[in-house]
């Protein structure tokens, strides 16, 4: 019984790592396309965080 309870706990902590890892990689991807488009470092991104967030959230990929 107890086993069955300790699997499904991995499981479900497996799927949220993964997601998590998914959310990390489609970030990243969109910093990348930033930096392509606009010609800017990863670093100046960082630091202007701000001002390139709102840019995440209107645009569709």
């Amino acid at each position: 019984m107890g086993e069955l309870k300790k699997k499904k706990r991995v499981c479900r902590l497996q799927r949220e790592r993964n997601r998590a890892t998914i959310c990390e990689n489609y970030a990243l991807m969109c910093l990348i396309l930033i930096e392509h488009k606009h010609r800017v470092s990863l670093t100046n991104i960082v630091q202007n965080k701000s001002k390139y967030s709102g840019q995440l959230q209107n645009r569709k990929l």
